[in-house]
């Protein structure tokens, strides 16, 4: 062994020892033999090449004992994993803290309604008991169907908006929960005795009445985007009519209007004080407790309870009395309708989102998209080019309010070989010298028709959700029924039929009175969002009344697209086409010269006294992460929108 050994003096070998219980490697250079009186164990001698470190380590276990994926783990090899999995943690945390998390800034956000005591019930909800958008929202809505009951009722319907501000796909769905007509009108007969050759004033005031939506449209938003229990909610609102409010100056001025001697005993109550004659004004208060406990039970037992509980039996036989047609099928079968079908019109940088049918959506987007294609006039150009600007917005919104008589509503319409957008279709037949009789628009089709008083929620919230809800009961005080404490609608007197207006033109078949549809409403849910990215400016306008509401946001729009700031863009005078009867209203305000350069070119025109106005656009917005209110001068209320 010794002789071995020596022969291998000067080169380069490893020195492998081996026990029964261990082995010891070591890599050597020149090293010196190991004699067997140095060390029990046996020793082998590997030859190493020269310049080269032999890669046996020494160890004091067995490596082979080891799992084949942990032998060539060392300290450095445990040390870069355990980096590597700590970034990857604090990534995916940093990210659900950026997705789920409080926000890094103030929280922000707004409230708009058109009653301050809901508005600021609603911006409470969001600042005070730290509730989302939704809760907000359903909280303000519910709150004015206790102090408007003359314009909003759980016995109306209406749309809704809800835009996520942290997606770009999908980030806005639409509910549709308007009025649905009861099966008993699928029969046609049914239809031709209640209906034809019959105005509106005509139709039996229980016959108007279609099934509500308003309860399940806002029970199904709260349940997708809700903080709160809907319990929670009902309740303040059932504790909110039962405590009493007082009556605002929209509520004063309604009831003001009404005959007490050829209305419903029970609405007689309602807007009376107790000795059933006086009239309620301005201050006083209206207490109602039959609302309340109605709330309390869908509080508990959810909007089903009206639908198909608790509360069903005792509405239908209300309903059977009053000789009203809804069936126990027409309510067990109404849902509200989500989804995320829009229209959407592009100008600059942002987007106009609203809804489609059966709102009146399509007629705005058709008008913006047809007035983005002309160039910008503001203030500063010359008075021709702003008159000119009228014209053809009149004339835009004539083929917008004819398109939603048509069967379908595209956004693109063939004309010859060549598929144009609606806009450009609409600017291609707009004549800039003339206007025309109405059945040049209508292509030999009736206008659609309806009387509505419409309210509006606006809200932006901290969860960076924003929200708008239309909601209407049809005429002031809806078809003047009441059952279960709350007003019935009249929406059945928005469908189309034979006889309902004088004019000679074909009745609208999208529109015709038939079982378990809806008719066209002239609520118009809108939404301005950026067009390519999060970042940008929104805007939430709330318009009316009736069709009001779209000359109007689209005029706002319009200006605003110019560059006109957006205070003097709600100020600006206004107007408004009508189709039956077939008038353009001006604000006393407009200039006598428009009056005249209007008329030259065949246009119908009235002017409206300087006390009265045309509607109001009021608009809430989020800008640079401030959210800030803009109030219509015209609008009297006191805080119809508050901030924080």
């Amino acid at each position: 062994m010794d002789e071995f050994a020596n022969s291998y003096e000067n080169d380069e070998f490893a020195v492998v020892t081996l026990s029964p219980n261990s082995a010891h490697f070591s890599g050597t250079e020149n090293s010196t033999p190991i004699s067997e009186s140095q060390s029990s164990t046996n020793v082998f001698i590997m030859p190493s090449p020269a310049g080269e470190t032999s890669p046996l380590k020494e160890t004091t276990t067995d490596p082979f004992l080891l799992p084949r994926f942990l032998r060539n783990v060392d300290g450095l090899c445990i040390m870069i994993t355990s980096m590597i999995v700590f970034s990857i943690s604090i990534t995916i945390a940093l990210v659900i803290q950026i997705y789920t998390g409080q926000p890094q800034i103030t929280p922000r956000g707004g409230v708009v309604s058109s009653d301050p005591y809901c508005t600021k019930l609603g911006l409470n909800l969001l600042q005070v008991d730290a509730g989302s958008s939704a809760d907000a929202a359903v909280l303000t809505a519910l709150c004015l169907a206790v102090t408007n009951p003359h314009a909003v009722s759980i016995g109306g319907g209406g749309f809704a908006l809800v835009h996520q501000q942290k997606l770009l796909k999908k980030a806005t769905k639409s509910y549709n929960f308007r009025e649905m007509s009861p099966s008993y009108f699928s029969n046609s007969s049914n239809v031709a005795s209640t209906f034809s050759g019959k105005t509106m004033q005509e139709v039996p005031l229980q016959m108007s009445i279609a099934t509500p939506g308003m309860l399940i449209g806002l029970e199904r938003l709260h349940k997708a985007h809700g903080k709160l229990l809907w319990s929670d909610i009902l309740g303040r609102i059932a504790a909110l009519a039962r405590k009493g409010t007082p009556v605002s100056a929209a509520l004063s001025n309604a009831i003001l209007q009404l005959n007490l001697t050829n209305i419903p005993t029970p609405l007689r109550t309602l807007v009376t004080k107790s000795d059933n004659t006086t009239k309620l004004k301005e201050g006083d208060i209206l207490v109602q407790p039959l609302l309340a406990n109605t709330l309390q039970v869908i509080g508990i037992e959810g909007a089903n309870a009206f639908y198909k509980g608790s509360l069903t039996a005792e509405f239908l036989r209300e309903m059977s009395s009053l000789g009203s047609v809804l069936a126990p099928g027409d309510l067990n079968s109404y849902a509200a309708n989500i989804s995320y079908g829009l229209h959407e019109a592009k100008y600059g940088e942002k987007l106009v989102v609203t809804g489609e049918f059966p709102s009146s959506g399509y007629a705005l987007h058709s008008t913006i998209d047809t007035m983005l294609g002309y160039p910008s006039v503001n203030q500063n150009s010359p008075q021709n080019d702003n008159f000119l600007q009228v014209h053809r917005l009149t004339e835009a919104l004539k083929y917008g309010y004819a398109e939603l008589s048509k069967s379908t509503n595209s956004t693109h319409l063939k004309q010859g070989n060549i598929t144009l957008s609606i806009g450009a279709y609409i600017r291609s037949k707009i004549n800039d010298t003339q206007s025309y009789p109405l059945a040049h628009y209508m292509d030999g089709t009736q206008p659609v028709v309806t009387r509505n008083v419409q309210q509006h929620v606006c809200v932006i919230g901290p969860d960076n959700y924003i929200i708008t809800i239309s909601m209407s009961l049809g005429s002031s005080f809806g078809s003047k029924l009441m059952s279960l404490g709350f007003l019935l609608n009249d929406a059945m007197l928005d469908f189309s039929w034979p006889g309902k207006t004088q004019s000679p033109l074909e009745v609208p078949q999208r529109n015709l009175v038939r079982g378990n549809a809806q008719p066209l409403s002239p609520l118009v849910p809108t939404l301005i969002i950026p067009s390519s990215s999060k970042c940008g400016d929104y805007m939430i306008p709330a318009a009316g009344p009736q069709l009001m509401a779209v000359a109007g946001v689209a005029e706002v729009l319009v200006a605003e697209a110019s560059g006109q700031p957006i205070t003097n863009s709600l100020a600006a005078s206004r107007f408004n086409q009508m189709l039956d009867p077939y008038v353009l209203q001006l604000e006393g305000s407009q200039p006598a010269s428009l009056v005249q350069y209007l008329q030259e070119r065949g246009h119908n025109v009235a002017v409206l006294p300087q006390n009265k106005t045309l509607g109001i656009v009021n608009a809430l917005m989020w800008v640079n992460d401030k959210i800030r209110f803009y109030k219509d001068p015209r609008d009297s209320s006191q805080n119809p929108g508050l901030t924080f």
